[in-house]
This record gives C-alpha cells, structure tokens and sequence, in this order.
C-alpha cells in the first residue's frame, strides 16, 4: 500500500511535497493500492508508467483519500492505469491520461469522488476514461487534444460528471 515506507526509494511515505514516481518493479507486474487503512495520501506530482515493456502499473484505489498538488500523469511515457471503486482523488492542477505518443493511460471509476482541475484524455499518446459510479468533477476536459493521438470516453454515470460547457475538443516506487 502507499503507506509501506520501505516500497519507497529512499525510504518514507511521499507527502505533499515528493514528485511520486510508481513504476514497475523487478520485471513484473506493479499493483499499487490506496484503501480506508491507507488513509490519506498526498504528492505534488504523481507519475503512473511501466518502465519493463510487457508488464503494467496499476493505482488501485477502494477507499482513503489521493491528493496530488500539481500535475497527475497515468501513461506519460509507456502504459499504465488507475483504477478507482472507492475514496476522495483530488488532482489540483491536471490529470493526464496518455501523455507523449507512447503513453498510454487509462482511469476506470467505479465508485468513489474524482474532482479534476482539469482532464485530457490523449494529450500526444492514448487515453481513456470509463465512468460506471461515483462523482467526477472536472474544471475543463479535453479529449484527443494534439494530432495523432487517441482519446475514448466512456461517461455511462453522465449526470454524475460534472464538465463545464465548451470545454470539449529499482524500488516499489521513486519519490524525489
């Protein structure tokens, strides 16, 4: 879970002031988990990306809360992925989903609160958001928003996300 201060390189839970870094470990699949038990968990920027090609970084998050001060990244560079049933997720500035043209990134809400200052779903790269439950609260959303690159929406909660109109268009984890 996020706070394992030994997952950490150097060790210690991140806080509001750490750049969190979750990438994969050891050549294998990276599952990271936010829970009730975890409490809250903060960073000022928060970078999800497999670095071994083939595996993936997964934030799962049932419960207890994520605040990123700045800028959130799901797939900057490679693939990976957040997924929420549960809890408060607070992103101040941005949360990108997809990045450069090789991020590939995707955030499935099931349950739970998400508020955004803002959103893009495939900046360069791809991006999708799939919304079944819970609340999502954006300040501005974009979707596919430079040439080539690849955006899906998949809003089946409508009602519950809020977008204001117009604005269509080698350690567990690294902290520095």
């Amino acid at each position: 879970t996020w706070q394992t201060s030994a997952c950490w390189n150097p060790a210690g839970v991140p806080g509001s002031s750490d750049d969190v870094y979750v990438n994969t470990v050891a050549s294998a699949n990276t599952l990271l988990k936010i829970d009730s038990s975890t409490g809250t968990a903060t960073a000022r920027y928060l970078y999800l990306d497999h670095t071994v090609e083939g595996k993936t970084v997964t934030l799962q998050q049932t419960g207890g809360s994520l605040t990123t001060s700045d800028y959130e990244y799901v797939g900057r560079y490679n693939t990976a992925s957040f997924v929420q049933s549960g809890g408060s997720h607070t992103v101040n500035s941005i949360l990108y989903l997809g990045y450069y043209t090789s991020g590939n990134g995707s955030y499935a809400l099931s349950g739970g609160r998400l508020n955004a200052g803002g959103m893009v779903t495939g900046m360069y790269g791809t991006g999708s958001f799939a919304h079944s439950a819970g609340s999502n609260t954006v300040g501005s959303f974009s979707i596919g928003s430079m040439a080539d690159s690849t955006a899906v929406v998949n809003p089946v909660r409508w009602p519950s996300t809020s977008i204001p109109v117009g604005s269509w268009p080698s350690a567990c984890h690294k902290r520095l």
